[in-house]
Order: structure tokens, then C-alpha cells, then sequence
């Protein structure tokens, strides 16, 4: 994927471009085209995410991964 940023250099490319962003913001369970449409009154509210799991989360007193079993270790992947 390009890390350049995408210049719309023509006023007739603009309604192609946003089908194929629309499209893709769309696609799967995400649906994050409420938080890219150019439509937008106002800037919305993003999620927060959840933190990631650490060792205390399988076993609490466990502080590292690698003080984890093989079994808590996939404990550990599941909560991951």
C-alpha cells in the first residue's frame, strides 16, 4: 500500500474516487465510513479500544509471558 498522499488533480475524478472509498468503508464488519464521511457536521466520536491482556490477566501472580505455561500461554492468546 502507498504511503504517498492521494491529490485529486480533477473535479471528475472526485465522484469515482469516493464510490471506491465508500465502497471500501463499507466492506465487513468495521463500518467505518461514519467516522470518514466528508458529509459530516461535526467530527464524531471515535471508540476507544480495550487494552491488551498481560500475564496477570491468565494468572495473577505471573507478571511476564514468559512465566507462563504452555496452557496459560494459550490461555493468554485467546484473551489476545
Amino acid at each position: 500500500m502507498s504511503s504517498k498522499p492521494v491529490v485529486l488533480v480533477y473535479s471528475d475524478t472526485w465522484e469515482p474516487f469516493l464510490f471506491i472509498i465508500k465502497t471500501m468503508a463499507f466492506a465487513g464488519k468495521r463500518d467505518i465510513w461514519k467516522f470518514i464521511n466528508p458529509s459530516l457536521i461535526a467530527e464524531p466520536t471515535l471508540p476507544t479500544l480495550a487494552e491488551p491482556p498481560t500475564a496477570t490477566s491468565v494468572v495473577a501472580e505471573k507478571t511476564t509471558l514468559v512465566k507462563l505455561t504452555a496452557d496459560e500461554r494459550d490461555a493468554y492468546k485467546l484473551l489476545y
